[in-house]
């Protein structure tokens, strides 16, 4: 989001930025497809793009911190220094990669520390995702990248938060010269308008039998007798009786 307003910023002020806001595009639809790392490195790319831009292209020198902290979340340690990314955003060949689980765990803490920031201070479960988020937070310190994606996770979803779960192609891809924006609003629509897993919260799209959050057999929206609506929980149809196996 920060990228994609630094590009607007700049654009408007006649700068070519089209090779970073195609990278700001590619990296949404990688994180769309739950390519994490993938997106990482490509929004990383199009921040340092932006950047040169901004000073006119003179001297490469250290880039800032690419992802700003959230508000009341320490900024995670640095990792290694590795090779210089490509202008395309890609590592090359024989670069060292993230450690596993470092750019994933990473985003999920900056996004709920966002959610955090702007939830309301009454709001019941509030607190405890708060509590999540510092223990996440020690965790990625202390380089345990899975459980600190496992709490921020279970911190998102405490408060609300949207559980990222879209299938290939669910959300177009903005081209060459456009704004991403598109990309978060036809996230945002789909979020909302998907059905939810009644025991971890994932969004189910259409056609899917099994969650992609936890695996749990999904039941029928209807009856397969008469095609009466039903909930996962109903056992017999209400208008014929017929009987529910799952």
């Amino acid at each position: 989001a920060m990228a994609r307003r630094e590009a607007e910023v700049l654009a408007r002020a006649g700068i070519d930025v089209a090779g970073p806001q195609d990278q700001i595009a590619q990296a949404q639809a990688a994180f769309d497809l739950r390519q994490f790392p993938r997106a990482y490195e490509l929004a990383q790319s199009a921040h340092e793009g932006l950047v040169r831009r901004r000073g006119g292209g003179a001297g490469e020198g250290p880039s800032p911190d690419r992802v700003p902290a959230p508000p009341g979340v320490r900024r995670p340690a640095a990792a290694p220094a590795g090779p210089e990314a490509t202008p395309d955003g890609a590592l090359p060949a024989g670069g060292t990669p993230l450690p596993k689980g470092r750019a994933e765990s990473h985003f999920l803490i900056g996004a709920l520390g966002r959610e955090l920031a702007g939830a309301p201070p009454t709001a019941g479960s509030t607190e405890a995702a708060r509590g999540l988020l510092t223990e996440a937070q020690a965790r990625f310190d202390a380089g345990d990248y899975p459980a600190a994606f496992q709490l921020a996770l279970k911190g998102r979803r405490a408060i609300g938060g949207a559980v990222e779960s879209l299938p290939a192609g669910s959300v177009p891809r903005a081209g060459r010269g456009t704004s991403a924006r598109g990309d978060a609003e036809g996230t945002a629509a789909y979020l909302a308008n998907a059905s939810r897993c009644a025991d971890c919260g994932t969004p189910i799209p259409s056609g899917d039998a099994y969650c992609r959050g936890c695996g749990r057999p999904l039941a029928s929206a209807t009856c397969p007798a008469c095609g009466a609506p039903r909930t996962g929980s109903d056992a017999f149809c209400g208008r014929c009786g017929a009987t529910f196996s799952a």
